[in-house]
């Protein structure tokens, strides 16, 4: 079951917003979180603005099955609909198949275990979420990091447009690029492994 506590709309101040969730208050029961998800959607076909973007707040404690469920629905929603879906982990439940949700959602996965986080990470989501991310232009890459990825290059060609990216907290920018210093070569740890991208 869900109930909508702010409908679409400028945000204004800010103080007509936070009166109205300050008065959400959690259930007792488990979290099917289908049913918001759906109607997120929803509104958001309704709407005439141009970025279409989701940001779910769970604590995460739910059906791993109903999880698994719910990849599947923001994948669709990315891939036949441009809409897409972030998720804020707010406690310690089921953080990877969170993980999977906002990859699927083609969003980024915040695993948020302090509340007075909250604000600030959804502050850079917003940031995130609402430039411009297919970026075109002649660009030339700036060498980052001295490790061994780049290590040599002295100079790369101009690239015609990149589609811009924010890098994971834990990642090495090797090359940037753009006025915003987008990353164009990463690299952080996974487990035992390297990954690039």
């Amino acid at each position: 079951r869900h109930r909508w506590v702010l409908d679409l709309g400028p945000v204004g101040d800010g103080e007509g917003a936070r009166r109205q969730l300050s008065g959400i208050e959690h259930g007792d029961g488990g979290t099917d979180l289908s049913p918001g998800l759906a109607a997120s959607a929803e509104r958001l076909r309704e709407s005439d603005a141009s970025l279409r973007h989701i940001v779910l707040f769970t604590d995460g404690f739910e059906d791993v099955a109903r999880l698994a469920a719910l990849a599947d629905e923001a994948a669709a929603l990315r891939d036949d609909e441009g809409i897409t879906v972030s998720v804020m982990g707010t406690g310690e439940g089921a953080a990877e198949e969170l993980r999977a949700i906002a990859d699927a959602g083609g969003g980024r996965f915040y695993p948020g275990r302090d509340l007075q986080a909250l604000p600030k990470l959804l502050l850079e989501e917003t940031k995130v979420v609402s430039r411009q991310l297919i970026v075109e232009g002649e660009f030339v890459p700036e060498v980052s990091s001295r490790a061994p990825e780049v290590a040599g290059l002295d100079a790369a060609p101009a690239i015609g447009g990149y589609v811009a990216t924010t890098p994971r907290p834990t990642a090495t920018q090797h090359l940037r690029v753009g006025e915003e210093r987008d990353p164009l070569l990463a690299s952080w740890q996974v487990g035992l492994g390297k990954v690039a991208s």
